[in-house]
């Protein structure tokens, strides 16, 4: 019978795979060794930042908030993002906490990001740092290698925060309800979700389809990273919990996504966040839901069809998931 395009897509990927190992030595040599899931559950494990790199994050987030808060115009900081979330992917490029600035203790007619950035650059030798950036919603430090620091001013707002949006004034977000709905979803899924979750921000930042260039000139990967997660934590309970194993989930995973990506009223917890979707539809993303969902489409066909030839064929099931995952499996 003849293919569907859903099929299509996956044996293209597949062929497109085998043609660039068409050498006497393969990753499928190595992988012969393991079993599927030993391969696969390696790969989840790889996802995870070094102990060297989160080492370094760590002291460096430790050093610079140690410094602000001794400041009278700092009232707190917290982590947030990624890192505060542990879903971070290795390596980890950037730790985020926020600054809550008392901004009656600030000098009279300060800037906040003006007091933070000049109270930083007074202090570049102490912290170490190369150089310091505005950013969209922060204040960067940035090293020649490994993480770099973001300071993202705060002011509490109805349960949460605003923070300043570059030359835009201030957004509403919710950190703790981020980190509470996140660690909530894993619980249910009995702390199988997060090192899912994990495996697939790190194939879209390396291994999904070639990142794209934006009208801005800045590369692309087909999503962006908050909204692959938090599209990951409504998955059905008990679909996913049913599985026997890390890849069967996998599956069922990347099942809701296909559907998932499609939502246009998706955003990220709390009240009056503005929906992941108006990314796509900016018109400076290079990527279309359509061909998103196609993507995933051909991920749920590649890892589908290495659960059933695990078995019968281990070695046609490993070219399914490499095709897929390319170098990170």
């Amino acid at each position: 019978s003849t293919a569907t395009p859903f099929q299509q897509g996956r044996h293209r990927l597949t062929a497109n795979f085998l043609e660039s190992n068409t050498t006497t030595t393969t990753p499928m040599a190595a992988a012969d060794e393991l079993s599927i899931r030993e391969r696969f559950q390696k790969a989840i494990l790889m996802s995870n930042p070094s102990k060297n790199n989160a080492k370094l994050a760590a002291k460096r987030h430790t050093k610079v908030r140690e410094l602000l808060s001794k400041e009278p115009w700092v009232e707190s900081s917290f982590l947030t993002g990624s890192y505060a979330r542990s879903t971070a992917t290795r390596p980890i490029n950037d730790v985020d906490f926020i600054l809550v600035v008392h901004s009656r203790k600030l000098p009279v007619a300060a800037d906040p990001r003006e007091c933070v950035r000049q109270f930083l650059s007074q202090h570049k030798q102490r912290i170490g740092f190369n150089r310091i950036r505005d950013q969209d919603h922060s204040v960067g430090l940035h090293w020649d290698r490994g993480p770099c620091i973001d300071v993202v001013l705060g002011r509490k707002n109805d349960g949460g925060y605003q923070i300043p949006k570059k030359d835009s004034g201030w957004i509403a977000t919710y950190p703790q309800q981020a980190k509470d709905t996140a660690t909530r979803a894993n619980e249910e899924c009995k702390r199988n979700l997060i090192p899912l979750v994990k495996l697939l921000k790190r194939w879209n930042a390396e291994a999904a389809p070639k990142k794209r260039r934006a009208k801005d000139g800045e590369m692309k990967k087909p999503l962006k990273s908050y909204h692959l997660e938090v599209m990951c934590y409504d998955v059905n309970r008990d679909e996913f919990n049913g599985q026997p194993h890390q890849l069967a989930r996998l599956v069922v995973l990347l099942q809701h996504l296909a559907t998932k990506v499609t939502d246009q009223y998706l955003s990220a917890p709390g009240p009056g966040v503005t929906p992941f979707h108006t990314y796509f539809e900016s018109g400076d993303h290079p990527w279309t839901v359509k061909e998103v969902k196609k993507i995933l489409e051909q991920g749920l066909s590649c890892c589908s069809s290495a659960v059933k030839l695990e078995t019968s064929s281990p070695e046609r099931a490993h070219q399914e998931l490499c095709a897929f995952f390319h170098d990170i499996y």
